[in-house]
């Protein structure tokens, strides 16, 4: 039961008809010879897991055009209960684009690019399929990891990012060396309407000679995707790189409302990764409302994972900043120092100045890509303070002290506010770039 779109352009046109929400997306490239004599071909699997025939269409999308004013569209394929079909051939020759496949009840596609070297051999590459699953929302940061370019081997790096939204979009490109330091400077993308921007030779084209290890961050103002196609010499075949699983991050929500949560308590939980510090978005600020009133303590949960330290090393890497309004009025400053140092420092303390807060210190040798489970309680009712951290549920810091005030109190206005890593980059306050804040909860108890 093969059936094959062939030629899509010369199908009868059909007016376009608002986008389903099963249709999916598989970047489609240009299936002509290349240079080394290779040439590669996009194919489709589509299968039926439902107890009913179920059909799907397939419309191909030029790149850099708008995607809802399609013309041609394949006739409706079925695929019977149980049944799997191949469709091959869906590229165009000398084009790149989207295949957009609307796909019935039940049914799950998958994507091949195989690839023909001169001598024969054949490989066969992953193809993303892109849908709502994967997708990454306006705003939120995908990062595609070790891209390389060696054209004397002829590792050339092909570049592509699809607005998945119905409107223009702006999206901005960074590229950046293993060491952070920026390969170019950040370029801004016009692009259409659901729409594909596909770079043959990306570097190349950015005159940029032999790199390694470059990691890509993209944002857009719309839903989008992205991804690199590693053409690698000289057994000529594609590698898809998809984004970092990490960075599947919506756009960072707003703080929740306050809620109850036993005894009269005020909560705010930020269940999940709340942050993730990177070059282009150190540091993350949240502010919080809690109603007005006498508090007798404050209690914070929070992970964070620690990936490196950015240069210099032994310099103040935030973890917490948690402070009432402003920077006098402190409940906690946490941050972690590197080799050179390697020590965790808690400073905290209410109307004094920098240099008259406490400072609580214990060595500690953070172990990169750890995750450190951070948990604070700040009680001046009891007199005491007590900061523990915990690798793996073993307990590796034990910090304890005694607050300066002996009620917490929350005025009209007052704000708690949390900061997340540091602003800064190379300074005394460097950004924890890299590392990954994760499931904060906060409770203030009367």
């Amino acid at each position: 039961m093969l059936r094959r779109i062939a030629q899509i352009a010369a199908i009868a046109l059909l007016a376009a008809a608002p986008l389903a929400a099963a249709e999916v997306y598989v970047p489609a490239l240009n299936p002509a010879v290349a240079n080394d004599s290779s040439r590669s071909a996009t194919e489709l699997w589509i299968s039926n897991n439902g107890t009913a025939t179920a059909s799907f269409t397939a419309t191909y999308l030029e790149a850099d055009t708008d995607g809802t004013r399609r013309g041609a569209t394949s006739s409706p394929t079925s695929v019977l209960p149980g049944a799997s079909i191949n469709v091959t051939n869906v590229a165009q020759s000398g084009k790149v684009g989207l295949v957009a496949i609307e796909l019935g009840t039940g049914l799950a596609a998958d994507a091949r690019l195989l690839t023909t070297a001169q001598n024969g051999a054949v490989t066969t590459s992953a193809v993303p399929v892109i849908s709502d699953a994967n997708k990454f929302a306006a705003g939120a940061k995908a990062e595609l990891l070790n891209l390389v370019r060696d054209p004397e081997q002829a590792r050339l790096l092909h570049f592509g990012v699809v607005n998945l939204g119905r409107q223009a979009a702006e999206c901005k490109v960074d590229f950046f060396q293993a060491n952070s330091s920026r390969l170019v400077n950040t370029i801004t993308l016009a692009m259409q309407p659901l729409s594909l921007l596909h770079f043959n030779d990306a570097f190349g084209i950015l005159q940029v000679g032999r790199v390694s290890a470059i990691r890509a961050e993209v944002s857009c103002n719309q839903p989008f995707y992205t991804y690199g196609a590693q053409f690698l010499g000289p057994n000529s075949h594609y590698l898809f790189i998809t984004p970092a699983q990490a960075t599947g991050i919506a756009t960072t929500p707003p703080p929740p409302p306050t809620a109850t949560c036993g005894n009269g308590a005020v909560c705010y939980d930020f269940p999940g990764i709340v942050h993730t510090s990177t070059l282009s978005n150190p540091d993350r600020g949240i502010t919080l409302s809690p109603p007005v009133g006498v508090y007798s303590r404050l209690k914070l949960h929070l992970e964070v994972q620690v990936n490196g330290f950015y240069p210099p090393a032994d310099m103040a890497h935030g973890m917490l900043y948690l402070v009432r309004d402003k920077n006098k009025d402190m409940f906690a400053n946490v941050f972690l120092q590197g080799p050179g140092t390697n020590q965790i420092v808690l400073r905290h303390g209410f109307n004094l100045t920098h240099p008259q807060k406490p400072k609580l210190t214990q060595k500690l040798a953070a172990a990169s890509g750890t995750t450190y489970a951070l948990d604070y309680l700040y009680d001046p009712a009891a007199g005491s303070l007590l900061l523990t951290l915990k690798d793996g549920g073993v307990e590796v810091v034990h910090m304890a002290g005694v607050p300066n005030v002996s009620r917490i109190q929350i005025a009209s206005g007052n704000k708690v506010v949390i900061g997340l890593s540091n602003p800064g980059v190379v300074s005394n306050e460097p950004a924890s770039i890299g590392w990954v804040f994760k499931n904060l909860h906060v409770e203030l108890i009367p």
